[in-house]
């Protein structure tokens, strides 16, 4: 089942995504001239055009973030802490293992401020989670990136739990908790990326967590001026990536795989979802 949910939420964010959406509109005008349709040619070709103009020049994946990334604050109040979870997603497979060496990518964050939070608190254990996000996962003897990473920094191995089979959030949740060590009723740091915060805390609390601080990391939205820029690139990869995680967020609570954390008691004491 895990499979095929995995299966179904790539391909339909594969037909859904901006970018695909503009080559689609591009393909039909295509079609419509050469089949000397021009009316339906010229309105999509019109259309493609506009929607283009409009992503080059206004943040519209920005403004569709920016309530994700609102959700918890950064830096909550917290002293003594079960341990730090820190969510797999920043590491560069590819590259890591053909230049063998660890390297990371625009998430980066995630581990910088794992490392600071390890310092911060020197008895507590790291849990990473995260394997290769692919429908077969890791080869069998592979190197996990994200342990590579966290020791590469200077994190002691010692301190270190690391879950290499998850594909997606929702596994991160429920096999890391399989093998978390006893957190003596403390509070569990989850560290991600902002944009990424609320889905997975309702994916935590849904696979069983208590006790959660979100500690979100690697913001990507600024203030806007109101003013039009010529961004088509940037813009266009922050509407992607903000239309994954929206698409992210609805179908995880459609599988029953994340649920509202206002329903239930799986915060920390103090801390709410804005």
């Amino acid at each position: 089942m895990d499979s095929v949910l995995f299966i179904l939420y790539k391909s339909a964010f594969y037909l859904i995504r901006a970018d695909t959406l503009l080559i689609l509109l591009a393909s039909g005008t295509f079609v419509c001239l050469l089949a000397g349709r021009l009316r339906p040619a010229r309105w999509m070709a019109g259309i493609l055009c506009l929607t283009m103009l409009a992503i080059a020049t206004v943040p519209v994946g920005r403004f569709l973030m920016l309530p994700l990334e609102r959700s918890y604050p950064p830096d909550p109040d917290v002293d003594d802490i079960a341990g730090i979870i820190v969510l797999g997603g920043a590491e560069e497979f590819g590259a890591s293992t053909w230049w063998n060496h660890p390297l990371v990518n625009d998430g980066g964050e995630r581990f910088t401020e794992a490392l600071a939070l390890s310092r911060r608190f020197p008895a507590a254990p790291v849990l990473f989670t995260g394997g290769l996000p692919t429908l077969q996962g890791a080869r069998p003897g592979a190197r996990n990136i994200g342990e590579w990473v966290l020791t590469d920094l200077g994190i002691d191995p010692a301190r270190l739990v690391i879950e290499p089979a998850s594909r997606n959030t929702a596994e991160n949740a429920r096999f890391l908790l399989e093998m978390s060590p006893d957190g003596g009723g403390r509070p569990w740091l989850l560290v991600t990326s902002g944009f990424h915060m609320r889905r997975s805390v309702e994916t935590f609390c849904q696979a069983g967590w208590t006790k959660l601080v979100p500690w979100p990391t690697d913001f990507r939205t600024t203030a806007w001026n109101g003013r039009p820029d010529w961004a088509f690139s940037s813009h266009l990869a922050e509407l992607i990536l903000a239309g994954k995680e929206w698409l992210g967020l609805l179908g995880y609570r459609l599988t029953g795989r994340g649920t509202d954390p206002k329903t239930v008691s799986c915060l920390a004491p103090g801390i709410r979802p804005v």
